[in-house]
């Protein structure tokens, strides 16, 4: 299931992206830029992060998103999860912290595959390395 999430092909848009290097959403951002993949930051108030486009919402991008990775509060979570669902987005991603009971049930509800309780980076490092030893 996680490489389903995790398809090079995917486009990640990344709820709670940040310019902060401190900030976890900065990390996924640029690890995954880095990474080769097609990311979509998504902040309110940022129009670029290290020079990749910014979007306000998930909306706001024109294109087809695969795989929401949540970096936010629950609260949050909770008031851009119908807008998944209106854009037909069927995978997200919430990192530790960003889940609640009211988001799974929404995914359930709503046939949105969804994998919570463990960190996107960390599988991505996984998932790296066993195809580096694969080579």
């Amino acid at each position: 299931m996680i490489d389903d999430f995790l398809k090079k092909d995917n486009v990640l848009a990344i709820v709670g992206a940040s310019k902060d290097i401190s900030k976890y959403g900065h990390t996924l951002t640029t690890h995954f830029h880095n990474r080769g993949f097609k990311v979509v930051p998504v902040n309110l108030f940022e129009r670029d992060i290290e020079g990749i486009d910014c979007f306000p919402t998930i909306e706001d991008y024109p294109e087809k998103i695969d795989v929401v990775i949540f970096v936010v509060k629950p609260e949050v979570v909770n008031q851009i999860l119908p807008s998944v669902k209106k854009l037909k987005i069927n995978k997200v991603w919430f990192q530790p912290g960003s889940e609640s009971q009211e988001a799974i049930n929404f995914c359930k509800e709503n046939n949105i595959e969804y994998i919570s309780n463990t960190c996107v980076l960390v599988e991505d490092y996984k998932k790296s390395s066993n195809e580096n030893e694969q080579e």
